[in-house]
């Protein structure tokens, strides 16, 4: 990820963000690494893009709140 930020801020935010996940009941050990590794278009089947998420079997661009995905 690319910020202007000092790295002390974004040690803080993503500390931040990890207990957030916590207290939400989260279990996932690094939310951060899949917030970065989620948008890779490069993810088999499912990638999320700027464009939103693409369902890449049917090449299609798909809303994931109203639409279901066959497997």
């Amino acid at each position: 990820m690319v910020t202007d930020e000092d790295p002390k801020t974004l040690v803080a935010a993503e500390s931040e963000l990890h207990e957030a996940v916590q207290v939400l009941g989260g279990t996932v050990p690094n939310p951060m690494f899949y917030m970065c590794f989620l948008p890779i278009t490069a993810v088999p089947d499912l990638p999320i893009t700027d464009v939103g998420n693409v369902d890449y079997v049917t090449l299609k661009i798909f809303d994931p709140i109203t639409e279901l995905i066959s497997e």
